[in-house]
């Protein structure tokens, strides 16, 4: 991949479910409707489809690969995605059915989840 952007590292743009709260337990009771809304429409399409359903629609696999936690589980998760994978913007999908609820966990990001990144990692922004 270096080959395409001429030999410097890409910058990667990643996307992830996301829902931080106090507690790893009350963001798991928020987002998990709506985890398992989405994998049974994504299997769904693969049965209309005629194929299996993927493996990466499992329910608890996508909330592993996902930023649900709490604000120092979300704030860890987001380092590891920059250290590990290269990431230079990080697109949030907050994962609630209630659009309102969607709204606040982007605010509860702002306040609690932000101030907790390594501040080398928000120093990227301006480069």
């Amino acid at each position: 991949y270096r080959w395409f952007s001429g030999g410097r590292s890409p910058e990667f743009s990643v996307s992830r479910f996301y829902l931080a709260a106090p507690t790893r337990e009350a963001a798991l009771e928020e987002a998990r409707p709506y985890i398992h809304r989405f994998a049974e429409h994504k299997r769904a399409i693969s049965r209309q489809q005629g194929g299996e359903a993927q493996p990466g629609l499992d329910e608890q696999a996508l909330i592993e690969r996902s930023l649900i936690g709490s604000y120092d589980e979300a704030a860890e998760g987001i380092a590891d995605l920059a250290a590990n994978v290269g990431v230079h913007r990080l697109l949030l999908k907050p994962a609630s059915l209630d659009h309102g609820r969607c709204r606040d966990s982007l605010a509860r990001f702002a306040d609690e989840v932000r101030p907790r990144l390594p501040a080398p990692l928000l120093d990227r922004r301006a480069a």
